[in-house]
């Protein structure tokens, strides 16, 4: 039986989900927008059972238990972000995840995050920019942002060899399978060790991902 409580830093909080016996790891789970850290806390605890989840808050508020890493304009030709925002909680991620390896007194190569739609794009933005080498990353239902991929251009031994499980639904019409499509090009231009696969299903994370997701752990 897992232990949950109240995650709180000086920055940010959240879900913090402990195992039966101490962990070694941990798994950082980031929501989409217009969600909170409820939402993804049951598949990363099934995803990795024995290790310490947290499941972060995002930091802009959006209404009653609704939360962004940073605000989107929706149109009709197009959504634009708000990249001032996605570099702000670019940063505070990076601050929290520096904390959370010297509170729990792991290396940050112990440490795996897993993102979804906007979570996912924020850890895809923590692999191609990030000078923090984490030890595993998984993108679930995503995409990643023309600045990302334009820093991985310049920049490409950032990410070069980290490890990605990048997932999509071929049915998604939130964010098209195509965006999957474009991120697994940047990622193997840049020779990130990347796992990738299409499942039938639309914007979310069915139970044969989380299995796949689980096994890709314990393998790599």
């Amino acid at each position: 039986m897992r232990k949950r409580e109240v995650y709180q830093s000086d920055l940010m909080t959240g879900i913090i989900s402990y195992p039966e016996n101490k962990a070694t790891k941990i798994l950082v789970a980031l929501h989409g927008i217009g969600s909170n850290e409820e939402d993804l806390l049951p598949v990363a605890e099934e995803i990795v059972p024995d290790a310490l989840v947290i499941s972060l808050r995002s930091p802009h508020k959006m209404g009653i238990d609704a939360y962004s890493f940073f605000h989107v304009d929706f149109r009709p030709t197009g959504n634009i972000h708000d990249w001032e925002d996605v570099q702000k909680s670019f940063t505070l991620l990076e601050n929290e995840l520096n904390y959370m390896a010297k509170k729990f007194q792991l290396s940050v190569s112990d440490m795996a995050v897993m993102g979804f739609s906007q979570g996912s794009i924020m850890t895809m933005g923590l692999l191609l920019q990030s000078s923090l080498p984490l030890g595993h990353y998984l993108c679930f239902s995503g995409r990643t942002l023309p600045e990302f991929a334009d820093f991985a251009l310049h920049n490409p031994k950032v990410g070069e060899a980290r490890k990605l499980f990048l997932t999509h639904g071929i049915q998604d019409n939130v964010l098209s399978v195509e965006q999957a499509r474009k991120s697994l090009e940047i990622v193997k231009n840049i020779k990130a060790d990347v796992t990738y696969s299409e499942f039938v299903g639309g914007h979310g994370i069915t139970d044969s991902i989380i299995s796949d997701a689980k096994n890709w752990l314990q393998s790599k």
